[in-house]
C-alpha cells in the first residue's frame, strides 16, 4: 500500500510505498489450477472421500465410466457402485488396508448407474494432514473392461485350439477302427440273406458305425480339421427343413415361431449348417421342456457396422445373414454363458448330453468365417445370434439322382500301415471287380512299383504311415510315372487338404472311415478323368 507524506501547507512531499512479494502465492495458485485441470481432464476415474469414506469429489471420467453425475454421488458412500461380485471379507480387507495408512491396489468389479457391470484396476491411497492424521482417501481407477474381455477371448481361443489339436490327434486311429467296423459290416451284409436276424444285427452295427463317423466329423469340425463341401446356397430352406424335423419331436406345449426373410447367398456346407440350426434349436427346446414356452427363429439380411463388428469377436463389417434362435426358458447365469462353448461342458443331466454340441457349433461357424453371440439372464431366456457372410452369386442346384454303384477291372496298388485296413480294402475292392496288391510297408510298395511301373492302373495310399507319409510316397511314384492316378486316404492330417493334394498331382482325396459307395465312385472318377 502507498502512504503520502504532507508538509505544513498540506502538500505532498513524498510517497512511501510498502510492497509484498506474492510470487510464491501466485505460483501456488497456478500450480493448484493446473492440478485441478489435470484431475478434471484425466482419463482415469478419480474419486476423493473423507476419512469416513463419504464421497467428496469425482472427476468427469468417473461420470463417464459410471453413468452417475457428481451431484448424485457427492456425500454418498462408494457402496452405491457395489456389484455383488466381491465378498464382505474383500471389502473389509480393503478398508483395513487404507484405514491403517497403507495403499491398496487391486481389481474391482463395479456396477454402473444403468445396472451393467464394468471392471477396473484401482489404487486407493490415504491422504494425511500436517499432523499425520488421515483426512481423505483418493481412488484412481482405470476402466479395464475391454482388456479383460479380450484376455478371456484369447484364453478361450487357446483352449479351443489345444483341445482341437487333441481331437484331431485321436481321429486317425479312431477312423481306422471305424473303417474296419463299417467296411466289414458292408461286406458281410452282401453275403447275408435278406430278412434274416443276422442281417438285422449287422445293419445295427453299420448304423452305429455311421453315427460314430458323424461324431468324428463333429469333433474335427470343432478342431477346424473337417473336410467341408462348401457351395453357394440360401440358408432359408435348410432352416425350414430343420424346424420341420424338430416340430415332430417337440411336445405340443413348446410353440415354434419363424420369420425367415433372407434370400441372400452364403458359401457354406449344407450339412454343417443343418447341424448348427438343429443344435441351437434343440438346446432352446431343452431349456423349455419343463414349463413350455416359445422357440422363435429369425433369418434376415443385416449390414454389420464397424462399431458392431468391434464388439463381436471374429466379425468383420459388411453384409451378413443373421440367424437368431431365442427361447423363453430358464436362462443362464453369467458363469455358465462364459463356458457354454467349452467342449464337454454341459448343464444337462448325465445321459442327456455330451457337452460337445455348442463347441461343434462354434467350430463350424468359425470355419465359415462367421460369428456367434449369446445373450442370457436367469429367468429371461436365451438368445443366440449367428452371422454368416453374404456372397454374390447363385445358389447351388439340386444334385442329380444317385446312380448305381460303379465297378471296374483295373489293377490297384494299395498301401496302409495297418494289416486290417489292407485286408479290408482288398476284400472291398475285389467285390467291386478290381485286382488289388496290398502293402503295409510303403517302402516295399515303392520298390515293387519301381520294378514294374506299368503293372498298376491306380494307387490308393494312406496318408499317415511310418517311414514315409502318403504325400511323399505319391511324389516318388509320380516321379517314376507321371501319369499314374493316385488317391490319398486319411483319417486326419492338419497339413493336408483336398486343395493342396490336387495341386501336388494327386488325383483324388478321401477321408476315413471310407465307405464302399464313396470309394467306388471316387475310383471311377479318377480313372475316367
Amino acid at each position: 500500500m502507498d502512504t503520502a507524506v504532507l508538509d505544513e501547507n498540506q502538500e505532498v512531499t513524498e510517497i512511501i510505498g510498502v510492497g509484498r512479494d506474492i510470487t510464491p502465492r501466485k505460483t501456488a495458485e497456478d500450480l493448484r489450477a493446473r492440478l485441478e485441470t489435470a484431475i478434471e481432464q484425466a482419463a482415469e476415474s478419480i474419486m476423493v472421500s473423507d476419512a469416513a469414506g463419504t464421497i467428496q469429489y469425482v472427476n468427469p471420467a468417473f461420470e463417464t465410466t459410471t453413468g452417475y453425475n457428481r451431484n448424485e454421488v457427492i456425500n454418498k458412500n462408494p457402496r452405491i457402485l457395489k456389484s455383488g461380485r466381491h465378498s464382505d471379507e474383500f471389502y473389509r480387507e480393503l478398508w483395513t488396508t487404507i484405514s491403517s495408512g497403507k495403499v491398496w491396489r487391486g481389481h474391482l468389479v463395479n456396477r454402473k448407474r444403468d445396472g451393467s457391470l464394468y471392471e477396473e484396476e484401482a489404487t486407493i491411497s490415504p491422504i494425511r494432514s500436517t499432523t499425520g492424521a488421515i483426512i481423505n482417501y483418493v481412488a484412481v481407477k482405470r476402466n479395464v473392461t475391454r482388456e479383460v474381455e479380450l484376455a478371456k477371448q484369447l484364453r478361450q481361443t487357446q483352449k479351443m485350439e489345444a483341445i482341437g489339436t487333441l481331437a484331431g490327434g485321436i481321429a486317425h486311429d479312431f477312423n481306422n477302427i471305424l473303417s474296419a467296423i463299417i467296411g466289414y459290416s458292408e461286406i458281410a451284409l452282401q453275403d447275408v440273406e435278406t430278412g434274416s436276424r443276422l442281417r438285422g444285427y449287422l445293419e445295427r452295427v453299420l448304423g452305429a458305425g455311421s453315427r460314430a463317423k458323424e461324431l468324428v466329423q463333429q469333433i474335427l469340425a470343432f478342431s477346424r480339421q473337417a473336410e467341408l463341401e462348401p457351395k453357394p446356397l440360401n440358408i432359408t430352406p435348410i432352416v425350414k427343413e430343420a424346424l420341420k424335423l424338430l416340430r415332430a419331436s417337440l411336445p405340443a406345449f413348446i410353440a415354434i415361431r419363424q420369420d425367415l426373410t433372407s434370400e441372400a447367398t452364403v458359401q457354406a456346407d449344407p450339412t454343417h449348417l443343418h447341424q448348427v440350426v438343429m443344435n441351437l434349436c434343440t438346446n432352446a427346446a431343452h431349456a423349455m421342456e419343463k414349463d413350455g414356452g416359445t422357440l422363435t427363429v429369425h433369418l434376415e439380411d443385416v449390414t454389420v457396422s464397424t462399431d458392431t463388428a468391434a464388439e463381436i469377436p471374429d466379425l468383420n463389417p459388411g453384409p451378413f445373414v443373421c440367424l437368431t434362435v431365442q427361447d423363453t426358458g430358464h436362462g443362464m447365469p453369467r458363469e455358465v454363458v462364459e463356458r457354454i462353448f467349452d467342449p464337454f461342458f454341459t448343464t444337462k443331466e448325465i445321459g442327456e448330453g455330451t457337452g460337445m454340441g455348442l463347441a461343434v457349433v462354434h467350430g463350424i461357424i468359425r470355419i465359415h468365417q462367421g460369428a456367434i453371440v449369446v445373450e442370457s439372464e436367469p429367468g429371461s431366456g436365451t438368445l443366440f445370434k449367428v452371422y454368416f457372410p453374404i456372397i454374390a452369386g447363385e445358389t447351388d442346384r439340386p444334385a442329380p439322382d444317385v446312380e448305381p454303384l460303379p465297378i471296374g477291372t483295373e489293377r490297384i496298388l494299395f498301401t496302409d500301415d495297418e494289416e486290417l485296413q489292407v485286408e479290408l480294402s482288398r476284400e472291398m475292392l475285389a467285390r467291386l471287380g478290381y485286382q488289388v496288391t496290398g502293402f503295409t510297408d510303403c517302402r516295399k510298395a515303392l520298390a515293387h512299383f519301381r520294378e514294374n511301373p506299368t503293372a498298376f492302373d491306380l494307387v490308393i495310399t494312406d496318408m499317415t504311415m511310418p517311414h514315409m507319409t502318403g504325400d511323399i510316397l505319391a511324389a516318388e511314384l509320380i516321379a517314376i510315372r507321371p501319369d499314374i492316378p493316385i488317391i490319398l486316404c486319411t483319417g486326419y492330417s492338419e497339413r493336408i487338404t483336398e486343395e493342396n493334394v490336387l495341386a501336388a498331382g494327386i488325383k483324388g482325396f478321401i477321408m476315413k472311415p471310407v465307405v464302399m459307395e464313396e470309394l467306388a465312385r471316387l475310383i471311377r472318377k479318377v480313372l475316367e478323368a
